[in-house]
């Protein structure tokens, strides 16, 4: 994931959204606060101050914000919890994950559970690392919230030989944004 500066005002105290242009989904920010907007529902998180933040409305990208600083960042989606129509576990989501970069990006990259985080409100949520020489090393986090899914995926940008220690020294600022994360129904 690649991140760039943003034409956003840093700093603001109010929202400012910007839309999808298939409008189905509204991407707001204020300050370093980030929100993603669904039919359904509203997640948002707060990033650490410094970050730059990049909406896919600015800027093509496989996420629909991404964040992030010199050397760690953050993208931040919102999937249906189905495949094929079928509805899937947390579990079997992080499988789908790892099968479609497989198919997508890399046949080599792995997946290995790591320690679970926590939420404000108690849940406890699973978390895996996908790896590879080619992919580098990053650590989703899927947050279920009814039929659909907040995707969190943080990386390193440090060469291959740091990003993994990078990203585990990192897990008390990743427990940091998921305590600042919060989720309401439409």
């Amino acid at each position: 994931m690649f991140f760039a500066s943003i034409s956003f005002l840093t700093g603001c105290s109010s929202w400012h959204y910007k839309t999808t242009l298939d409008h189905q989904w509204k991407i707001g920010r204020s300050g370093q606060r980030i929100s993603i907007e669904s039919q359904g529902l509203i997640a948002k998180l707060q990033v650490p101050r410094g970050w730059h933040i990049v909406a896919c409305t600015d800027q093509p990208m496989d996420c629909l914000v991404a964040a992030g600083s010199n050397s760690k960042g953050v993208g931040f989606d919102l999937n249906e919890g189905a495949w094929d129509g079928k509805s899937l576990s947390v579990e079997e989501q992080y499988k789908n994950n790892l099968e479609t970069i497989q198919h997508h990006s890399d046949p080599a990259v792995q997946m290995v559970s790591v320690p679970p985080f926590h939420l404000r409100d108690g849940r406890e949520l699973p978390a895996y690392r996908y790896f590879s020489d080619y992919w580098g090393q990053r650590l989703a986090v899927f947050i279920p919230e009814g039929n659909e899914t907040v995707c969190l995926e943080f990386s390193s940008h440090r060469s291959k030989a740091s990003a993994l220690k990078d990203l585990e020294s990192s897990y008390g600022e990743i427990q940091k944004i998921l305590d600042g994360y919060s989720c309401t129904r439409k």
